[in-house]
């Protein structure tokens, strides 16, 4: 078997972040599977601009990438602390059960690390099966309640003059 690499994404892999997100979007652990209009632009301008909104590990065995942790700086102005949010993890169907989820969290809590983060945190559908292997790498489950306002709301939203 071909040994592993992980790696920080550069703008040439849009292609393979497009595809394990649409992947990770495409699973069947989701109560629906979606489709995601994410596109190699969007990638390369949110990721790779002036200001990247996001960074990607990628994991590739072979020279095929076969998993993605994407993330981005938050900050916890409660706490007033830096803090890292997993946006995506996703780890190819062969190699579920190797340890590479693991190795990809692992490498993300590095680079929070480096970036002065005091906590790591993501979101996690609540009936999603991967809520165990988040448990077995350390995060606590939280009961907030997650809330969402599409494009259309935000026009809307930002055009009220009350």
């Amino acid at each position: 078997m071909d040994p592993l690499i992980l790696r920080s994404a550069i703008p040439a892999d849009a292609p393979e972040i497009v595809r394990l997100i649409r992947a990770l979007a495409a699973a069947g652990e989701r109560r629906a599977p979606m489709i995601a209009p994410v596109t190699e632009a969007s990638v390369i301008a949110d990721g790779f601009g002036p200001q990247p909104c996001f960074e990607a590990i990628l994991a590739f065995r072979g020279g095929e990438a076969v998993g993605l942790a994407q993330f981005y700086p938050i900050y916890a102005a409660w706490r007033g602390e830096r803090a890292v949010s997993i946006a995506n993890l996703y780890v190819a169907h062969d190699e579920r059960r190797t340890g590479l989820g693991r190795r990809l969290v692992s490498a993300v809590a590095r680079r929070a690390l480096a970036m002065g983060a005091r906590r790591l945190e993501l979101q996690v559908e609540a009936d999603n099966p991967a809520q165990a292997f988040y448990r077995r790498v350390g995060f606590g489950l939280l009961t907030d309640i997650r809330c969402r306002m599409d494009a259309d709301g935000i026009a809307r939203l930002a055009t009220d003059a009350t």
